[in-house]
């Protein structure tokens, strides 16, 4: 698999393979760091977690950078000398095979066995990565235009009452940035984004439904993201995530520092002059009424992805067991650690073996293929209106679709094997789930909706012809030279090759040549129409003001039909608002009545979570070659289905 071989030069290849393979033992060490840090100041402030969890990132980040730049200035494994296994076993059987004097009679450490073994892997390896990484990129711009979508929908104002509240919060904690606060019926849940100029969205329903202090608590969390930069610090985050995406321990040093920023905030909020009761009580409404997706790069006031009952839990001042590792982030540490001793023990012997010269060495005449690509493309238009006969969440790039019967019958054939054999092996190893049926449980009334009729409101139609009067009608486009590449054919997610190395130079050589002819077109068709492409523009300018000077009345009278639109229904939000300040106090003393339920319920069952947990781990001690046999069966039976 020669992916990414033709476009990377060899030595930072191999560069950035040995970086990875180091980074599975470094990243262990460090979270193993951090574990033994976070349990030692178990009693220190949030803040203080948090700065320790953003130091372990930094650590492993320079950690990283360093190895790939050692790795570059020191001599590759591939570089040296390269003899096979057969061949090192033989010389060192045959000590005196070069004379007394030959530096190859020296035993060959076994670390550097390993590596070679390790080196030959190391393309597969990096291609590998390649594809996850890009995978994540892909998610990661995906959030990214999620957010930029939000940015430029149209969001409303809040009242006075609250822009004089965000002011006089800003002068507490001290932010000299202007943050805009706005309300906005497109999410069901407050959140944060922005880097020099932040923006804090509110729901326009929790504007209704929260009592002032609750959404006072919530507003003043969000000020504390922006206080603390919080945005830019989970920016940087989701780019480690494209690197690191393979390591659980880095998951969980990365959701270690997602769980403790979200107390720092709470703490800072407490620390001026919230409520935590109104704090609490907020998050838990907020909570309750999240039903949508939110972008992923926006810092959101409570997330069902994060263990929001324990940030309540903390507020109201009760105690909770720290956060554990996983099994398999526990079992990744161990594993990756003692392969990272493997290799630094052996790593003191490097020094000798530079200078070792082999008489069996053959020199490589491996060239690496690096093709540049300058191609700028000219902007493209994406209709992302969505249909009303196949709805779905459009973004900027990606559509997700919902899966059709005939992907929903294949994914119920191929896994209701494999849960059957899963089930009937469990229960012959004898595992105990525990019982904790008599948890609790939490029943709200229904929380009443509001009534407002939206089929009346006014709407700005901007007319069909919005872009031909901005932009000018002109056969000049059609002319633009495209460049016309040969056809490629690449197999979707096949691991073989279906070319060869010479049919893959020979691709290259001729995309090279239409390239170039491309361009000498391109550069031929501008200088050509210079004069027309100012005029073009120019007449695209002139359009463009009288699209302005033509819409701006009729944008004056969209807003003042808004006015009165909110004017005529300003009674029925009054009573909705009624109504659900008489829900909430409906609903206080089942609330109250759960709160202490789940207090005594977890005080009886504490001693029976630790003999859980107690029982789990001897009952993986006793059936670990059980659970390798069953890791097995599973292997097999996912190949038979694929078969």
């Amino acid at each position: 698999m020669e992916i990414f071989q033709q476009f990377i030069p060899e030595h930072y290849l191999y560069a950035l393979g040995w970086m990875i393979i180091h980074a599975l033992w470094q990243v262990a060490g460090i979270g193993l760091l951090l574990w033994l840090a976070l349990r030692f100041f178990n009693q220190k402030s949030a803040a203080f977690k948090y700065r320790l969890g953003i130091s372990a990132l930094v650590m492993i980040s320079l950690l990283s950078m360093g190895t790939f730049v050692l790795q570059l200035q020191s001599p590759q494994i591939s570089g040296m000398p390269s003899l096979t296994e057969t061949e090192l076993n033989y010389l060192m059987a045959n000590p005196g095979l070069f004379g007394p004097e030959s530096k190859l009679i020296e035993p060959t450490p076994d670390w550097v066995i390993i590596s070679k073994r390790i080196d030959k892997w190391i393309p597969t390896l990096v291609n590998i990565w390649f594809i996850g990484a890009f995978l994540f990129l892909v998610r990661m711009a995906s959030g990214l235009a999620d957010l930029r979508q939000l940015h430029h929908k149209n969001h409303g104002a809040v009242g006075p009452k609250w822009v004089e509240f965000i002011k006089l919060q800003q002068e507490k904690i001290k932010i000299s940035r202007p943050v805009q606060l706005l309300s906005s019926i497109h999410i069901d849940m407050p959140m944060t984004y922005g880097i020099l100029k932040p923006v804090i969205l509110v729901p326009s329903a929790l504007l209704l439904h929260l009592n002032p202090a609750q959404l006072e608590a919530i507003i003043t969390h969000e000020l504390a993201h922006i206080k603390r930069h919080d945005y830019l610090i989970n920016l940087l985050q989701s780019m480690l995530e494209v690197v690191f995406f393979f390591h659980p321990v880095f998951w969980w040093i990365n959701n270690e520092i997602k769980e403790q920023r979200e107390n720092a905030c709470d703490e800072l909020a407490i620390h001026l002059g919230i409520s935590p009761k109104d704090l609490a009580f907020g998050l838990a409404s907020v909570l309750n009424q999240a039903q949508h997706h939110v972008p992923e790069m926006a810092l959101t006031a409570a997330n069902r992805n994060t263990p929001t009952l324990d940030r309540i839990k903390k507020i109201m001042g009760v105690k909770t067991s720290p956060t554990q590792p996983t099994t398999l982030t526990t079992l990744t540490m161990i594993i990756t650690l003692l392969l990272g001793a493997t290799l630094i023990v052996g790593a003191y012997d490097q020094k000798s073996l530079k200078d070792t010269e082999n008489p069996l060495t053959t020199e490589s005449n491996t060239k690496t293929l690096d093709l540049k690509l300058e191609i700028k493309m000219a902007d493209s238009f994406l209709d992302t209106v969505p249909s009303k006969k196949n709805p779905g969440i459009f973004t900027d790039s990606i559509v997700e679709r919902p899966l059709s019967p005939e992907e929903l019958e294949y994914i119920k054939k191929n896994l209701e094997p494999l849960t059957d054999d899963l089930a009937t092996l469990l229960k012959e190893l004898g595992f105990n789930w525990g019982d904790f049926s008599n948890m609790p449980h939490f029943e709200l009334k229904e929380l009443p909706l509001p009534h407002f009729n939206f089929d009346n409101m006014p709407k700005f139609e901007m007319g069909p012809d919005i872009w031909q009067k901005m932009i000018p009608d002109s056969t000049l486009l059609k002319g633009i030279p495209i460049p016309n590449f040969p056809p490629l054919e690449v197999p979707a997610f096949r691991w073989d090759d279906s070319m060869s190395k010479e049919d893959r130079m020979k691709y290259n050589q001729e995309l090279q040549e239409k390239l170039a002819v491309w361009k000498e077109e391109q550069k031929a068709w501008k200088e050509a129409n210079s004069e027309k492409i100012a005029n073009w523009k120019e007449e695209m300018k002139a359009g463009q003001e009288e699209w302005k000077k033509t819409f701006e009345p009729q944008m004056q009278e969209f807003q003042a039909k808004m006015r009165e639109w909110e004017k005529s229904n300003k009674p029925l939000m009054e009573e909705y608002q009624a109504k659900i300040k008489a829900w909430e106090k409906e609903n206080q003393p089942q609330i109250e009545a759960f709160q202490k339920k789940m207090e005594e319920w977890q005080k009886a069952n504490e001693e029976k979570m630790k003999e859980f947990h107690l029982k789990m781990e001897e009952w993986q001690k006793e059936h670990q070659k059980e659970l390798e046999e069953l890791k097995k069966t599973i292997q097999e039976s996912v190949k038979n289905n694929e078969n």
